[in-house]
Order: structure tokens, then sequence, then C-alpha cells
């Protein structure tokens, strides 16, 4: 029962290494919604992100992306709409007036089924980032569809699992092998 305990104990250590090293890149800690923000076509969404302790990020770069596209640049204290996808120009928006406060969240309009995906929210400057997941839902002619988020974006989260649990088996196994053998020289 001691050994089982040991191995989830170093399953969890695993687990918190691995997603603590994802949460937080740099010297900073920004924080963003845990839970998937989901929206319906046509209606206005916020992904929150905000930078702790709360910083002024006016005059920092903020990079908002989804799936490798440019969603929102702000540099020079200004936002730069030449850098942004053009199928998210005119609709997105920083509450600047809220920035001073280190809120960097992100609106977008008229929000499409396209939208759907992993955005990261990142300080170049600063070194740190978060992720928020955005699900957009249709209802067309009394159907609900949905189109989710970036399978890519679950594929590492279930590789730490993977990666975590297997350390944990093998810890396992390898600590029952050799409290069964005891200080006998002779176990394989």
């Amino acid at each position: 029962m001691g050994n089982l305990r040991l191995s989830w104990v170093l399953s969890a250590l695993c687990w918190q290494l691995c997603t603590r090293a994802a949460e937080n890149t740099g010297g900073c800690h920004v924080t963003c919604s845990t839970c998937p923000i989901t929206a319906e076509v046509g209606q206005d969404v916020v992904l929150p992100c905000q930078l702790q302790p709360p910083l002024n990020a006016r005059t920092q770069t903020v990079e908002w992306a989804c799936n490798s596209s440019n969603v929102h640049i702000y540099r020079n204290m200004k936002d730069d709409p030449d850098s942004q996808n053009s199928k998210f120009k005119n609709r997105t928006h920083l509450f600047h007036h809220n920035m001073t406060k280190g809120n960097v969240s992100l609106k977008i309009t008229n929000v499409a089924l396209s939208d759907a995906g992993n955005y990261i929210c990142f300080f170049p400057t600063l070194g740190c980032q978060c992720n928020v997941t955005m699900t957009v839902h249709s209802h067309i002619a009394g159907k609900n569809s949905s189109l989710c988020a970036d399978p890519k974006s679950w594929i590492h989260t279930g590789i730490a699992v993977g990666v975590g649990i297997g350390i944990g088996i093998a810890v396992a196994v390898l600590m029952s092998h050799f409290s069964k053998c005891g200080n006998r020289s002779s176990c394989p």
C-alpha cells in the first residue's frame, strides 16, 4: 500500500512540473480562463487575460494569436491593425482604460464558427503567456452544431498526462520489484 501511495505522489509531482512549465514561461504570471469560453455565432465574446500582479500593460507589447494567426497586436502604446489576420479586421478590441491594471482581455465581435480555437495571450518582452480556448456554437434550422478548439491543443495535454501516468506506473513496478527482493543480490 505504501508503494502505491508513493507512486501516486510521484505521478502527481510529475504532472505538476509539466503543467507549471506550460503555464508560466517567464518572470511574470498571466491569468486566463481555465474553462473554455463558449459563444454563439454572431455574438460578441470577451477572452480574459490578466497580468499578475496587475502591472501597467499600456507600455507592453501584447500579442493575441489563434491557430498561428495574429488576432490582435498592441505595441508602441497603440493597436497595430496592419499585423492582424484579415478575418479579424475591425472585430477585435482591447479595453485600453483597463490596461493600466494589467487587464488585456480581448473582445471579439460578430463571432464566426471559424473563430473557434486555442487563443494565446502573449507578452513577448516579459516572456509570459496564457491560453484560452473558445468554442463556437450555431443554431441552424433547429440543430445545435459546434466547432470545438483545434484538436492539436488537446494532444499536448494528452501527452503530458500519458507521460506522467507512465512514469508513475514504472516507478510503482520498480518499487514493487525491489521491495520483494529486499537486499538480496540474487534478484534479477
